[in-house]
């Protein structure tokens, strides 16, 4: 049993952060850009797509920067306590 839960624990890290590098950057002036955050600087963020080109946006034109990697490192999170309760509750 403790090999099939290092699996588990091992296949939701991995999903947790798969996208982590990700955001999806939506703009008042244009379409969302999806890519990874690469710098920033006072007035701009620095991003590149999964095609290898770059973009930047003004900060000021930013209205919402999403992480999606965020949401699966909440959900394993949770997950893996869950386990680990479960686990304790079989063995007493």
């Amino acid at each position: 049993m403790p090999g099939k839960m290092a699996v588990a624990l091992a296949l939701l890290g991995g999903l947790s952060s798969a996208c982590s590098t990700s955001a999806a950057v939506e703009r008042r002036s244009g379409p969302t850009i999806v890519g990874t955050i690469e710098a920033s600087g006072a007035n701009r963020l620095y991003l590149t797509t999964g095609e290898n080109e770059r973009y930047w946006a003004e900060r000021s034109d930013i209205t919402d920067i999403g992480h999606p990697g965020k949401i699966g490192t909440f959900v394993g999170g949770k997950l893996i306590l869950l386990g680990a309760g479960c686990s304790r509750c079989r063995h007493s």
